[in-house]
Formats: structure tokens, C-alpha cells, sequence
């Protein structure tokens, strides 16, 4: 006969379900650690998704304007004519950087002075206002940065490793600029001859443009600088004793043999870096813009020509720049002058070819 103890508990089951209980609160403890941690790591990666779409952005994009010129030529008081930022020498060449896009979005010198605001506009962070930090090294070069101070943590980051496009440069010795000697004979009773003549460059879109020349070391007259440098005119024009002074009294502009106005000592228009359509440099020391730049003891002179569409208005548009020299003769005798015209382009032997700079390119977002 055998005795009904269905009714009563086995002492396993109790110290089992004991245990079970004692585990279960544990984890409902915990539940609402796990949730921030969760919620914590979800933020994290939002921060980071913007910091890596804002990197790329800057580094494989151009840049759009609304009116079809390039974004970093608009007007300084016209900010709201750009899109989107892009520091890209074009599409065609992602993560390689224009020098001129560089200096407009660091405001080096001072130019847009966009906001806070319009930096996030303009550079797609998203509906979420968002803190943010942007910093450029290229090397050999101080770093440049917009936005605010990075904090110690719960910042979303980025880095990108860019090339920096150089301007073309064009590296003339003066000897190689003089014509057979010009006699010059002072009038009857004067105590000097003023002879002038002009010394060209001259910039062919067609030829700059040539499809076969890589995209990253294609001279694009239209968006980049040109520097003309010539070297050695003390050389040339210092050792003639007759020769009391030579200066280039104008820089002329020449689109398909009309002449470009262009503004001085400080205008805004055509576009420039720095408030100047060009600056020319003596020997390492800036001469002012417009005013006439004294040559003839140079070792060497630089000059720098800011880009600016109208300059093309066509795809075979060619652009001269004129040098107008005015030398100062004081007696009778045969002399060499700087003239004549000299071609800016791939078949140049004075072209420099063109190279590219490292950069880190770091964007931290919070």
C-alpha cells in the first residue's frame, strides 16, 4: 500500500527555485545598466557616423554652388550662394585638396567668415545641432581648425589622409627673356631715355586643359593659381650701368585680347585670396598691388594670379598677362631689355610639374 505524498514539495525543487529567484532579481538589476549602455554606445556611433560622413564629404567633394561658380569664388558678402563645402580639387580627384578651397574654409586670410550655423548647413551634420571641431596639417604648415574645443570625451572623430594640390609653377631665368640689343640714342640735349616694351605670359585653356594629363596634375587656370617666377634679372638689367632704373609700371590682363579690369589696393572683384586679383613679391618682400614694382636690381621676382573664371570665357579662351617695363637709359648705347611673349604650358622646359603635399584632414563631432 503506498502512501499519497503528491501534495508536498521536494526539498531540490525549493533550493533550485531559491536559486532561480535569487538570479532573476540580479538580472532585473541590471537591466537598467545594460540599457544605458545600450543607449550610451548607440549615441556614440551617431557621433561617429556624422564625424566619418563630414570627413568624406570635405575630402571627395568639390563643393556646390547655386549659381554655377566655383564655391570659393563666390563674393565674400554672398556666402548664401554656396550649397555645400567640399575641399576637393574636383570630383575626379578624391582625397587631393585645393590650396585655394583650404584657405576659404579656414578663412585664412579673413574672407566668408561663415558661423557656426552655416558650417552646419553648409556641411550636412544632419537635423541635430551638432558641436564640432575640423583641423587641416599639411606639411611643412601650421595647423588650421574651425569650431570649438575638442572635449575629453563623448565626441564622434575622423581622420582622413589627403594630398594637397601645388600650383603651377613657371620658373624663367631673366637671360632667357632679352631680344638682341635695342639701340638707344639719347634726344640732342637730354639727360635720359625712357624706353618701354611689355613682357607677356600666356595661359591657353585649351592647352591646360588637356585630357591626357592626369586629373591630379591638370593645371586648371580657372580654379587654381599661377605663379610666374623669374630669376636672375639683376643679371641681366643690374650690370648695365646705363640703366638707372627698370620697373614694371603695370600688370595688365588680356582675355582673348580684351582687356580685364582689374581693381586695386584692395578691391573685391575679380575673385582673389586676399582682396588682390595677384601679388608680386621682390626678393621675398611684397610689393603693393598696383603700384609700380622696381625691378632692376632683383634677384628674383614672383608673381602670383589668383583664378577667376571670367578670365575663360571660353574652352579655347587664352589669357595674357602683361607686363608693361618702363626702363630709364642714361646714355647712348646698345642695351638688352626683358620683352617678348612666353607660353604657359605643359611644353614649357620652364614649367615646374606640378606636386602633391601630405595632410591629415580630422573632423571631431559631439
Amino acid at each position: 500500500m503506498m502512501k499519497n505524498d503528491s501534495g508536498l514539495l521536494s526539498l531540490d525543487f525549493i533550493v533550485g527555485f531559491t536559486v532561480f529567484l535569487a538570479a532573476f532579481i540580479v538580472v532585473i538589476g541590471m537591466l537598467p545598466g545594460v540599457y544605458v549602455n545600450i543607449q550610451s554606445s548607440s549615441a556614440d556611433s551617431g557621433r561617429d557616423m556624422t564625424a566619418y560622413r563630414t570627413g568624406v564629404i570635405l575630402a571627395e567633394d568639390s563643393g556646390i554652388s547655386s549659381d554655377g561658380i566655383p564655391w570659393e569664388q563666390q563674393p565674400p558678402m554672398r556666402p548664401e550662394n554656396i550649397v555645400r563645402l567640399g575641399l576637393a580639387v574636383s570630383k575626379e580627384t578624391p582625397n587631393i585638396l585645393s590650396p585655394e578651397k583650404i584657405e576659404r574654409f579656414y578663412n585664412v586670410p579673413a574672407y566668408f567668415n561663415l558661423t557656426a550655423d552655416e558650417y552646419r548647413a553648409k556641411l550636412l551634420f544632419g537635423e541635430r545641432p551638432r558641436n564640432f571641431n575640423i583641423s587641416f596639417k599639411e606639411d611643412g604648415k601650421e595647423t588650421l581648425y574651425i569650431g570649438d574645443r575638442v572635449p575629453d570625451a563623448g565626441y564622434g572623430f575622423s581622420k582622413c589622409y589627403v594630398k594637397v594640390k601645388d600650383a603651377g609653377r613657371l620658373v624663367v631665368p631673366a637671360g632667357d627673356l632679352t631680344r638682341d640689343g635695342v639701340t638707344i640714342e639719347l634726344p640732342e640735349g637730354a639727360d635720359e631715355y625712357i624706353y618701354r616694351n611689355t613682357t607677356s605670359f600666356i595661359l591657353s585653356h585649351a592647352n591646360l586643359s588637356d585630357r591626357s594629363v592626369p586629373p591630379a596634375y591638370r593645371i586648371d587656370p580657372k580654379t587654381e593659381r599661377a605663379v610666374i617666377v623669374i630669376g636672375g634679372i639683376n643679371t641681366v638689367l643690374g650690370v648695365q650701368d646705363g640703366i638707372s632704373s627698370a620697373v614694371i609700371e603695370s600688370v595688365g590682363l588680356f582675355a582673348d585680347g580684351d582687356e580685364v579690369a582689374m581693381p586695386q589696393n584692395g578691391g573685391n572683384e575679380p575673385y582673389n585670396m586676399s582682396n588682390k586679383p595677384y601679388i608680386c613679391t621682390v626678393d621675398g618682400m611684397p610689393v603693393e598691388t598696383g603700384s609700380e614694382i622696381h625691378v632692376k636690381d632683383a634677384g628674383v621676382l614672383e608673381f602670383v594670379l589668383y583664378p577667376n573664371a571670367i578670365y575663360f570665357p571660353n574652352s579655347d579662351s587664352k589669357l595674357e598677362i602683361r607686363f608693361n617695363m618702363r626702363y630709364t637709359c642714361l646714355t647712348d648705347g646698345e642695351y638688352r631689355f626683358i620683352q617678348g611673349e612666353t607660353d604657359y604650358d605643359y611644353d614649357s622646359p620652364y614649367l615646374i610639374p606640378l606636386h602633391l603635399t601630405d595632410g591629415v584632414l580630422e573632423v571631431c563631432i559631439w
